[in-house]
């Protein structure tokens, strides 16, 4: 139990050092300009009596951006809790 303990504890080390480095890097940075550029986008063409596929591509791409902050949240800001 104490050898997995340590590698449970080497690798919450490395991967909040992986997390950290990504978040601050200039292409995560351009990432979510990005990807909340895109999603002005497609909800700035949501208008009455508009197509069903329209419908669809908005209600895929909101279930996407949804799943993408929750994992943002759940997996990049521990990266800046402080060890214990």
């Amino acid at each position: 139990m104490r050898v997995f303990r340590r590698r449970a504890i080497k690798w919450t080390r490395r991967s909040r050092k992986v997390c950290r480095k990504a978040i601050k890097s200039q292409w995560f940075y351009w990432l979510v300009i990005v990807l909340v550029f895109i999603n002005t986008c497609v909800l700035a063409t949501e208008y009455y009596g508009q197509p069903h596929w329209l419908d669809v591509l908005q209600g895929v791409q909101n279930s996407q951006g949804i799943s993408y902050n929750m994992s943002h949240v759940m997996h990049f800001f521990p990266a800046f809790r402080k060890a214990t």
